[in-house]
């Protein structure tokens, strides 16, 4: 049982997602006609969550050896699906959605990896992963003159064909440390993009890394400033105050700009 008590008064409908780790998630619109519970009333409305499809496999070495421990994801919109494998290697991930899902796998020492499948009932083949050893990336985030930009961030943007769910790699850490060293020895044999970010400046937008023995240096510029005065059309006097909202040009002409209400001042 649960009760919603802040709905607006203004809407007729409110649109919900339901949740849970053995069921397939569910998101639907809850009329007020129909969910609506008036005063000293008792609520009478029913939802029937179903059970989702569940993918299984096992994870292995190169040389067929059961991995113990590998984490294995999936996300269907908001909601994350994860297990662990046991000592033979295998995992299940239950409650999956019927839509094309991307299954990434990592463990520690090992090239995470990554599989495209559509969950299915009940004839669902298993979903197997061989790990590789770990790829190594080394990169170096510097300033003008060469100095390490401390806490840069590596923003991880892409990774192989379809849609990237910004799911795949939060395991990792995306942050260089005071140096401006950051490492990832569990890194995928093929390349992945991401933007560099200088904190309180600019970013180098979606760099191409690629595991490899030598080094990334990136070279990040100060933020630029922006600055200028308001003054009255008509009187050219200054306006002393008012508000700047910041915004960005998309890269779609029939959309313009995009405001970003939220960093005004």
């Amino acid at each position: 049982k649960w009760r919603f008590d802040s709905v607006p008064v203004s809407k007729r409908e409110v649109f919900i997602s339901f949740n849970h780790p053995d069921y397939k998630p569910l998101r639907r619109r809850l009329p007020r006609s129909g969910f609506e519970v008036k005063r000293n009333a008792t609520p009478t409305a029913r939802i029937q969550l179903e059970r989702g499809a569940t993918i299984t496999g096992t994870v292995t070495d190169e040389a067929g050896q059961p991995i113990e421990g590998a984490l294995v994801r999936t996300k269907f919109l908001n909601d994350i699906r994860e297990a662990r494998t046991d000592k033979r290697g295998m995992y299940q991930l239950v409650g999956c959605e019927p839509r094309l899902a991307r299954v990434v796998v990592s463990a520690k020492g090992r090239a995470t990896d990554m599989q495209k499948v559509v969950p299915t009932e009940p004839d669902m083949a298993p979903v197997n992963f061989s790990m590789k050893p770990g790829g190594k990336i080394r990169v170096r985030v510097v300033d003008e003159k060469g100095n390490g930009i401390p806490k840069a961030r590596i923003f991880f943007q892409q990774w192989r064909p379809g849609r990237f769910e910004y799911f795949e790699f939060d395991e990792v850490s995306q942050y260089a440390d005071d140096n401006g060293i950051w490492e990832w020895n569990e890194a995928p044999l093929d390349e992945f993009k991401a933007d560099i970010c200088r904190p309180g400046g600019m970013q180098l937008p979606e760099q191409s890394l690629i595991a490899r023995r030598e080094e990334y240096v990136f070279t990040v510029p100060k933020a630029l400033v922006v600055s200028g005065s308001v003054v009255d059309a008509r009187t050219k006097k200054p306006i002393e105050t008012f508000r700047v909202t910041p915004g960005l040009r998309n890269s779609d002409p029939r959309i313009g700009e995009n405001w970003i209400p939220w960093e005004s001042y």
